[in-house]
């Protein structure tokens, strides 16, 4: 015979159950990202845009995008990313955020970065980045040590290859602005990855690309061009886990073992096979990655 107290606890642990799924932030659809978009002043340059989701109740986890690109570029790993409290921002000049007339250098976007975890009282947040946001990220981690938890550097070099650097100078510098999202550069030449990626994704984050301005598309890669961050790397601290397609055309291997020896305590995880955005390729296996390295 089932005892009263029984179906008390039951009901008790359903009712928690529930209400720990109604706390949940489901991301937006690839539709409703940028109307999802909330905003906050980090600093008197940059009103910076962000999309929330995930578990409020949960350690929060700030996600940086790369050059060009913004929030929406984790949009297709979202769904798979659900146990932590996640913040995807763009960067200035990026997506929704403010466009100063200067600066593009990496130390504003870690400053930035870093004065929105301020500014929005995360506590120790985990920190992961892609391409120029793991450059961020991972100059960040080396400014501010005890700000964050663990740092993630997805696509990530110390230095620029200087053949890329060179043809991305010479290429932005010489374009015609504002950019068309069906011109060759946008719809060809720019970050190319083997296999099938979301496409409505990349159709909606092109036409953003092509509306960033200028001055941060130019300004962007003049920073690039000159960064290298080995002597900070030393300085990380944190746990780190680097993510790295063996396929990438612009950070390639040398600039992966260039940054394995400037953070040789860190994890390192190969993606045969894929490219330089691999969480676009493949989001259910780089999210489960990501997710185990954070909770372990």
């Amino acid at each position: 015979m089932i005892k009263l107290k029984d179906i008390f606890t039951v009901i008790l642990l359903q009712s928690i159950a529930v209400c720990s799924y109604a706390k949940t932030i489901l991301p937006p659809s690839q539709d409703d990202w940028v109307s999802s978009k909330q905003y906050v002043q980090v600093n008197d340059q940059v009103k910076m845009a962000y999309v929330e989701w995930g578990n409020p109740d949960a350690e929060p986890v700030v996600l940086v995008h790369g050059y060009s690109d913004n929030s929406r570029a984790y949009s297709t790993i979202a769904p798979y990313l659900n146990d932590k409290h996640y913040f995807a921002v763009d960067l200035r000049g990026h997506g929704n955020t403010s466009a100063p007339t200067c600066c593009y250098y990496i130390g504003n976007y870690a400053e930035d970065v870093s004065d929105f975890i301020n500014v929005m009282k995360l506590k120790s947040p985990a920190l992961v980045g892609h391409s120029l946001g793991s450059i961020t990220a991972g100059t960040l981690a080396s400014i501010h040590p005890k700000q964050i938890s663990k740092l993630v550097l997805i696509s990530s070099a110390v230095k620029m290859n200087p053949d890329v650097s060179k043809w991305l100078y010479d290429t932005v510098t010489t374009l015609n602005y504002p950019l068309d999202p069906k011109g060759d550069f946008i719809q060809k030449e720019w970050a190319p990855n083997p296999g099938d990626m979301d496409e409505k994704m990349l159709s909606k984050l092109r036409q953003e690309e092509a509306a960033m301005p200028q001055n941060a598309w130019v300004g962007t890669i003049k920073g690039l061009e000159i960064m290298d961050w080995s002597l900070a790397a030393r300085h990380i601290s944190v746990p780190t886990l680097i993510m790295w397609g063996d396929q990438d055309e612009l950070m390639q291997e040398k600039q992966n073992n260039d940054l394995q020896k400037a953070i040789p305590d860190a994890k390192m995880i190969v993606y045969k096979g894929l490219g330089h955005s691999m969480y676009w390729q493949q989001p259910e296996r780089c999210a489960k990655d990501l997710m185990s390295f954070i909770n372990g």
